[in-house]
């Protein structure tokens, strides 16, 4: 569920800059905001600003086209210079880009096989997914700034299916599919109960998988657990999970939903997200240098009114792409996760610091 809730806010900065900004969780996906922050009146001459901007400027309006500024390029942050003389900045609250040998890299995190295995195009670490095996398989690995993280499966994985960010390994267990979604920065590999029946299953009351992180150590953080190499920082960070049902899926005909069977596939689930009229909650989790077990909420399972799919989304992340926001919603008030509702969300944004702003102009 990385990409539930992506809002995209436009925003107006210092020689009238434009930002978006794309709020996720793991997953996400949204409605458009915007808010319009004005510059000064005319645009700032080209000689008055510093040599990469100016020069950035200058060869915009010869050439008609906008111009990147490199200098002020980050994992978050893309500058342009417009033929009019304005600039032009897209700001993302999660890395959109890195650099690979001083060049910067678009992150893709579509899926395709490689050899034996699954693999992610680009992200700010290599992710790497089974391509089936026996109960015991590596699940996934996830390599960044020389660690690897690794989770295996308890269950035996099919070859899965693959759809473009999403690997699908169906029927793991009787009516419960395993679904690996990678985004840029993360991924997360959600169990998706399919429905009523699969729900008894007592397999299903206690998620035990092994895990394995050389030179990492995990610690509680932010209601979830981060794995902390020995100089202290935090390599990468698994929030809390979230449990949901699908009952904004039923519409106004819950009898469709009364059955115990699926009404949206694994990946519409996984995909879409949680909804406020959704059945959800936090998971708790017990983690060991060596294995992440997971309890499910019974109440769920066992509830005659839970529609299905039911799905549980573990997530591991690069711990920069989430800093700097939370948000809070009515139905877990002590809980600070992904934003996964319309909800009062806060966020911190790494406006670039050359550019002056002068005052909101509008919002929306």
């Amino acid at each position: 569920m990385d990409d539930q809730l992506r809002k995209r806010i436009g925003v107006v900065v210092s020689v009238a800059v434009v930002i978006l900004i794309g709020i996720g969780g793991l997953s996400p996906i949204g409605a458009v905001a915007a808010v319009q922050i004005s510059a000064a009146d005319d645009p700032t001459p080209a000689a008055d600003l510093p040599p990469d901007q100016g020069a950035a400027l200058a060869q915009a309006e010869q050439s008609g086209k906008p111009v990147v500024v490199d200098a002020l390029t980050t994992e978050t942050t893309q500058v342009t210079a417009q033929p009019d003389g304005l600039m032009h900045a897209d700001i993302s609250s999660r890395p959109e880009r890195h650099q690979v040998d001083g060049q910067w890299i678009n992150l893709d995190p579509t899926l395709e096989f490689a050899g034996d295995a699954v693999i992610s195009r680009q992200g700010l670490g290599d992710l790497r997914l089974s391509a089936g095996g026996p109960t015991g398989t590596r699940l996934a690995s996830y390599v960044v700034a020389g660690y690897a993280f690794s989770i295996y499966s308890p269950v035996m994985l099919p070859r899965p299916v693959l759809s473009g960010t999403i690997a699908t390994y169906a029927d793991v267990l009787p009516g419960v599919d395993i679904v690996v979604q990678a985004t840029g920065s993360s991924f997360s590999y959600n169990w998706v109960i399919k429905n009523s029946d699969a729900a008894q299953n007592p397999e299903l009351r206690r998620i035990a998988m092994r895990v394995d992180a050389p030179g990492l150590t995990p610690r509680a953080d932010r209601g979830g657990v981060s794995y902390v190499s020995a100089d202290g920082v935090s390599q990468l960070w698994s929030p809390a999970p979230l449990m949901w049902d699908s009952a904004s899926v039923s519409g106004d005909n819950p009898a469709n939903a009364s059955d115990g069977e699926q009404v949206q596939s694994s990946v519409a689930a996984v995909d879409g997200g949680p909804s406020m009229i959704d059945n959800a909650t936090s998971l708790d989790v017990a983690t060991t240098p060596s294995a992440v077990t997971i309890a499910p909420d019974p109440a769920i399972l066992d509830s005659p009114s839970t529609v299905y799919p039911v799905v549980i989304d573990p997530t591991t992340t690069v711990p920069r792409a989430v800093q700097g926001w939370t948000a809070v919603w009515s139905n877990l008030p002590t809980t600070g996760l992904d934003p996964v509702w319309w909800t009062r969300f806060f966020r911190r944004l790494p406006v670039v610091r050359t550019l002056r702003v002068n005052g909101i102009r509008a919002a929306a």
